[in-house]
C-alpha cells in the first residue's frame, strides 16, 4: 500500500511434518533499487526479481564503529528484518524496527565456520553460516532450524558444517538438497534458461529404510 506495488508470495509445496514445514514458495519485488536508488532487476536462479522462500540468508554490515554492525535478514525479495550488535564487543545482535529474537554470533575457529544463531520468541533456534573464509559458498546462508522440542531440518547435513557446505550448496550458493523434520530430502535441479541458472525442480522424497546415503 505504501510504495503501490504488487508483491505476490506464492507457496509451492508445504507438507504436514513435526514442528514446523519444508517450505518452498516464492516471493517478489518489481520495485528494486541500487546504491543510486536507481531502478534495477535482479536475475537469481529463481528468476527475475523472484526469491525463493526457502533460502532465506543474512547479509553483515560491518561498521567502524563496532557498535553499529548490523545483521540483516533477508526473508523475501521484499522484506527483511534487522538486528543491531548490544555493543561494540558484544556476540548478541538484537531485533530493532519491530523485528523480534536475538542472533549469537560464534567464532568457529581454525578450519571450521563461523555461525550466527537467530534464537525466536518461541525458542527455535536458525542457524545462519557466517562470512569467514571456512563459509565459502554457503556464507551467509541458512543451515539449519531446531525446535524447542529438537525437530529439525537442515541443508546438507545436520551435524557437520563443512560436510553441510560441500553437499548442501551449488559452488555459486545455490541451494542444493534439504531434510525437513520429518526426514523428507528435497533435491533442487537448475536448467540453463536464456543462458541463465534457473530453478526447474524441487523433487520431495520418503524412505522407508536406510540412510539417505544408501536409501530404500
Amino acid at each position: 500500500l505504501v510504495t503501490g506495488a504488487y508483491s505476490p508470495t506464492d507457496i509451492d509445496i508445504s507438507l504436514p511434518t513435526k514442528g514446523f514445514a519444508w517450505v518452498i514458495g516464492r516471493s517478489y519485488n518489481p520495485r528494486q533499487e541500487n546504491s543510486s536508488n536507481a531502478a534495477m532487476d535482479s536475475a537469481g536462479y529463481q528468476g527475475s526479481n523472484w526469491f525463493q522462500l526457502s533460502q532465506p540468508e543474512i547479509l553483515l554490515y560491518d561498521d567502524v564503529d563496532n557498535s553499529k554492525d548490523t545483521v540483516y535478514l533477508i526473508l523475501g525479495a521484499d522484506r527483511f528484518a534487522e538486528f543491531k550488535r548490544a555493543s561494540s564487543s558484544s556476540a548478541q545482535f538484537s531485533g530493532r524496527n519491530g523485528a523480534t529474537g536475538c542472533f549469537k554470533f560464534t567464532d568457529g575457529g581454525s578450519g571450521v565456520a563461523d555461525t550466527y544463531i537467530l534464537t525466536d520468541t518461541r525458542g527455535t533456534e536458525f542457524t545462519f553460516f557466517g562470512f569467514d573464509g571456512d563459509a565459502g559458498r554457503a556464507a551467509g546462508q541458512l543451515w539449519k532450524v531446531v525446535d524447542a522440542d529438537s525437530n529439525t531440518a537442515y541443508v546438507g547435513d545436520s551435524s557437520s558444517a563443512s560436510t553441510a557446505i560441500t553437499s548442501g550448496w551449488e559452488t555459486d550458493g545455490r541451494i542444493k538438497v534439504a531434510y525437513d523434520s520429518s526426514d523428507r530430502r528435497f533435491t533442487y535441479t537448475y536448467s540453463t534458461l536464456d543462458s541463465v541458472p534457473r530453478l526447474t525442480e524441487v523433487k520431495a522424497e520418503i524412505k522407508s529404510g536406510g540412510t539417505w546415503a544408501s536409501p530404500s
